[in-house]
């Protein structure tokens, strides 16, 4: 058993230092953001930077009930600050570690394929 996980730490770690990070970049996915909300509101929070809190406490606090609330947690838990003012994923910055994801409370964030071809209808 120890031997699986051994051989398995090896194997993750010659792929890591071995890939050039362009490579690796490309072996993973790319943060793709359904919805960027509009920019009508029904309410304006002052100080609150939390998708998830805004929501629970203001449930009405956006026109659209399905669409991203616009607060932009996914923005602040970005660890390579992929993500724009307007939520735009860069490219070359993301590298598909999915918190942006895992933050976002309406679920309009998911990880695919790098060459995954996207249209938003809303």
């Amino acid at each position: 058993m120890w031997y699986l996980i051994t051989v398995s730490i090896l194997i993750i770690f010659f792929l890591k230092v071995n890939l050039p990070k362009n490579e690796l970049k490309n072996k993973c996915g790319i943060a793709i953001v359904y919805c960027r909300g509009g920019s009508e509101k029904k309410h304006t929070l002052i100080n609150i930077k939390n998708c998830a809190y805004a929501i629970g406490q203001f449930p009405g606090f956006s026109v659209c009930q399905q669409g991203c609330v616009n607060l932009h947690s996914c923005r602040l838990v970005c660890p390579d600050k992929a993500l724009n003012e307007s939520l735009k994923v860069n490219p070359e910055l993301c590298r598909g570690c999915g918190r942006c994801a895992e933050v976002c409370p309406r679920n309009l964030i998911k990880i695919e394929k790098r060459d995954k071809k996207v249209i938003n209808r809303c």
